[in-house]
């Protein structure tokens, strides 16, 4: 039922409607496949969500950035994602703010 670039396990019981489905993103994460952002409700756009760099889509818009200059920042922040976990050494160190 997943695809490669599926955040979550997704499970069918048969001869049952519907599915569901776990993130289990601290005990089986998922980083080196992950090909999504986050867009927060203030116009920050995150590569990844357990890390803390943020870029502002916002205020570049209200600067008057053009679609190309959009597009850089974008890509900016992709390249700037980590390899795992926001950059953290584990799950533990997320949970302890680390």
């Amino acid at each position: 039922l997943d695809s490669a670039n599926t955040v979550s396990k997704t499970w069918q019981v048969p001869g049952f409607r519907g599915t569901v489905g776990f993130i289990s993103s601290m005990s089986d994460h998922f980083c080196g496949t992950c090909n999504r952002m986050r867009l927060t409700a203030d116009g920050n756009i995150k590569a990844c969500l357990f890390g803390s760099d943020e870029s502002s889509l916002r205020d570049a818009m209200r600067q008057g950035a053009t679609d190309d200059e959009l597009a850089n920042l974008i890509q900016d922040t992709v390249s700037r994602k980590h390899a795992k976990l926001g950059g953290h050494e584990s799950p533990e160190s997320i949970a302890l703010g680390q």
